[in-house]
């Protein structure tokens, strides 16, 4: 087959998303978009490959990167040390072992998530600072550095700490400004932007006792909360995710070319207790050899994205429907067949 949206669409058709999108990118070539499926379950408006997608918690690999832009050390790693604790005058003293590298790698010790009475409240901007302090107000459950237990409260943690940066070295941005100057503009990626996309791009779609519900941009629960747009709210078009998929896979090849290639080659991409690195899950997979990747989810939406060294190929999926593990069983099989079969000449 050399037709990528026919083989998305057979990828959709079976899973029975509402929607798919899929980029290949491989080096010194353009990628290659195909997209298949509505933007509104059952609806007669068709997905674009222009289109933005949200990207769950794969935004944290892009969080990792801006703290490793803004924090980084060409000479040696202590920008993973750091002391996060200096601003938080009330944190609790179990918390000055905590590094930077603990925060990036789900080993600090923090809860996976904010309160509920943090969670539901209207969203201001000092709401992402008192949340911190009071989490940090309590001592750590486990040591840091002992334990890997995934949290979006220890990215929303970063966000700030790459605000306090800001503000020590010119003039305070919030953690959306500096994403969008320090990555955004530095990769290229004019889509890049926060929330559920709005106007004509896909929604997203909840999954109730096998029925989609549509879940409208403009609803305020179409989207987790603001106070951790670190920890995963970003959105953009498939083209623009694989070139920041494709910095990074040179990052980790040790390639100079990379527009990250002022950040240490191994400081991103090594594991730490678990297979978790910083903002990325490091593995192997038989089909491909080594793998690099991260997947995400706000429940309405999926997306995933994969660096495949071996093959010098960058790989992302998307959908906007809330079928969490049929998306993620699809789209790691739709890679599979990428890897091995031959008549897919478009990878």
């Amino acid at each position: 087959m050399s037709d990528p949206n026919k083989f998305i669409e057979q990828v959709r058709a079976r899973s029975g998303l509402t929607a798919a999108g899929m980029a290949c990118l491989k080096q010194d070539c353009g990628p290659v978009i195909a997209v298949a499926g509505s933007r509104e379950r059952n609806g007669s408006s068709q997905v674009t490959p222009a289109d933005l997608w949200h990207l769950g918690s794969v935004g944290k690999s892009m969080t990792a990167t801006l703290t490793a832009t803004l924090f980084h050390n060409r000479l040696d790693n202590c920008w993973l040390q750091g002391d996060i604790t200096r601003h938080f005058p009330h944190a609790h003293e179990l918390w000055q072992t905590c590094t930077f590298r603990h925060l990036l790698t789900h080993t600090s010790g923090l809860p996976a998530n904010f309160g509920l009475s943090y969670l539901r409240k209207p969203y201001e901007e000092s709401l992402r600072m008192s949340a911190v302090q009071a989490a940090l107000s309590k001592p750590p459950a486990r040591t840091p550095g002992s334990r890997y237990k995934y949290s979006n409260l220890g990215y929303t943690l970063l966000g700030l700490l790459c605000e306090f940066h800001s503000a020590e070295n010119g003039v305070a941005q919030p953690f959306e400004a500096l994403l969008q100057q320090h990555i955004g503009e530095q990769l290229g990626l004019a889509s890049l932007g926060f929330g559920p996309p709005q106007g004509e791009h896909p929604c997203g779609h909840q999954v109730l006792l096998g029925f989609r519900k549509k879940m409208p941009q403009t609803n305020r629960h179409a989207d987790n909360t603001p106070l951790i747009t670190p920890a995963g709210r970003m959105h953009m078009t498939l083209a623009d995710l694989a070139i920041f998929g494709m910095a990074h896979l040179q990052l980790a090849q040790g390639n100079t070319a990379s527009p990250l290639g002022h950040l240490l080659p191994n400081a991103l991409h090594a594991p730490n207790l678990s297979d978790y690195a910083c903002g990325w899950v490091v593995g192997e997979q038989e089909w491909a050899g080594p793998i690099i990747w991260h997947n995400g989810s706000n429940r309405f939406w999926y997306c995933l994205l994969m660096l495949l060294p071996d093959r010098n190929a960058v790989l992302a999926f998307t959908t906007n429907d809330g079928a969490i593990f049929k998306a993620e069983r699809a789209f790691f099989k739709a890679a599979e067949m990428l890897c091995q079969d031959d008549s897919l000449t478009f990878i």
